[in-house]
């Protein structure tokens, strides 16, 4: 008798512990590469606040009045790997919709993609985005400049770029613009390369390979 209540006790504590510790790994500090810097995600048992950075001030300390969007969480459930609740934004209007937090690990890498739908807006928005952790920042600002990049590559990254932005070439929302930027961002890093560049620097690095034979043709045509 002793060993079964025991065993139920453990259970129990086991179920509760890996709960939390689940919990605990959706709440930290992860970040969103846009279009030029970077947006840091705090996200707390209650909250998700957002702060603009750029990839050298990582260390900076924030504070609530520097948040560029502050979101409170409501009706929260953690199942498995997906954390899913409504939100009231608290900095714009107490907008409100539901967000999806799914957790993703790969050796020691981990990622969060995240789903915000208002419930005023756009049905059309491309969900979710991928937020990395301060590592995985700092680990893609020590890669080679694009300025690098070889033939090889760039008929990759073109191939892929023209791929992503046919199709979502219908959306034109601001939601489905911070996706499109932040997976060029992606599609440059996955090559080996510095995301951290703005789009207007892209295309004077890589205007070099509008001349060469190997890349001319695609270079002139590909999409972005």
């Amino acid at each position: 008798m002793v060993n079964t209540d025991m065993k139920k006790y453990l259970l129990v504590f086991i179920i509760f512990t890996s709960h939390y510790a689940l919990a605990q790994s959706f709440y930290g500090n992860w970040y969103l590469m846009d279009k030029t810097d970077l947006w840091e995600f705090e996200i707390q048992k209650d909250t998700l606040r957002m702060y603009p950075h750029t990839p050298s001030d990582l260390s900076k300390h924030n504070t609530p009045e520097m948040a560029g969007a502050v979101m409170a969480f409501k009706e929260k459930v953690i199942k498995d790997t997906v954390m899913s609740c409504r939100y009231i934004s608290v900095s714009n209007g107490h907008e409100s919709g539901s967000i999806t937090l799914s957790l993703s690990k790969s050796g020691k890498k981990s990622r969060l993609y995240l789903s915000a739908i208002p419930d005023k807006g756009n049905e059309n928005i491309i969900t979710p985005v991928r937020l990395i952790t301060a590592e995985e920042i700092k680990l893609y600002a020590t890669l080679p400049d694009l300025s690098e990049m070889t033939d090889a590559d760039f008929i990759t990254f073109a191939n892929k770029v023209t791929a992503l932005t046919t199709r979502y070439k219908q959306h034109t929302d601001t939601m489905s613009k911070i996706y499109l930027f932040s997976e060029l961002k992606f599609i440059i890093a996955d090559l080996g390369y510095n995301p951290f560049i703005s789009p207007e620097d892209i295309e004077t690095k890589l205007k070099k390979f509008e001349t060469r034979p190997a890349t001319s043709r695609i270079a002139k045509s590909y999409q972005h």
